[in-house]
């Protein structure tokens, strides 16, 4: 061997030898955002920005899907909770407070109370349960169509396409995020009757209106007493109210 090669070899098992006793570098661990749980149900507050660490700081978790963190009232909400369709809250944060099966007395997807129901239970109609006043509108005018008796949506239709006060209301009316309401026949009143019971609110002016025409200056509609008649079940006659003056208002929607 000659003597370069024997300084190589001495200083390749020099080099071996130090590179098998350097420390191993420890993985550094990863920076996580995690987010503030006050109500300690597992769900990060929905509104926390978030804190960045290393570690889980203590009450923090690493989502952010609790619409309602608070100690006191959040527990119970939260994306595993069931639904409660009677008390306009979202328990499950799915962005509603109501989901099917519905039952008559239900808050609907816009926050009215569920007075008639379809397709097992999945779907329904709602009012509004706050009324409102308006004027009919249209008076002395004939509108062709608007003489349904039942839900009312294509009488509504019809009162728009006339541009009739009350239908042009309705089409601008919004609640809950939904502005597909519309104003009921005069036999869906029978059926809002009953299913709101006591519930039933007073109306303003002491009538509530209906979609359905009776001639070009007349539509039917109720007075409070017919009302409470209707909700233990009495049928009652409308009555023939003038298209010029005010009165009670409630919208509905299907979903």
């Amino acid at each position: 061997m000659t003597k370069s090669a024997l300084l190589w070899l001495v200083a390749s098992s020099l080099m071996l030898g130090l590179t098998a006793c350097l420390p191993v570098s420890a993985p550094v661990p990863s920076k996580i955002k995690w987010y503030v749980d006050a109500d300690g149900d597992g769900y990060g507050d929905a509104n926390d920005p978030g804190t960045v660490s290393t570690v889980q700081p203590v009450g923090y978790v690493s989502n952010k899907k609790d619409c309602n963190d608070d100690p006191t009232t959040g527990p119970a909400i939260n994306p595993d909770a069931t639904e409660i369709n009677t008390d306009r809250v979202d328990h499950d944060c799915d962005g509603s407070w109501s989901k099917a099966p519905y039952a008559i007395g239900d808050y609907g997807p816009a926050g009215g109370f569920v007075f008639l129901l379809s397709n097992d239970n999945k779907n329904g109609t709602e009012m509004m349960t706050e009324p409102l006043v308006g004027v009919w509108g249209c008076d002395g005018i004939d509108i062709p169509g608007a003489s349904g008796t039942g839900k009312g949506k294509q009488n509504t239709l019809d009162m728009i396409a006339a541009g009739c006060t009350l239908g042009l209301a309705a089409q601008s009316f919004e609640l809950g995020g939904f502005t597909d309401w519309y104003i009921p026949g005069i036999d869906m009143f029978r059926l809002i009757a009953i299913a709101a019971g006591a519930d039933y609110p007073t109306m303003p002016y002491g009538y509530v209106v209906s979609s359905t025409e009776i001639s070009d200056s007349y539509v039917g509609g109720y007075d409070d007493a017919d009302l409470a008649n209707l909700r233990v079940g009495v049928i009652v006659a409308a009555r023939e109210l003038e298209k010029n003056r005010t009165y009670g208002v409630i919208y509905v929607r299907d979903f």
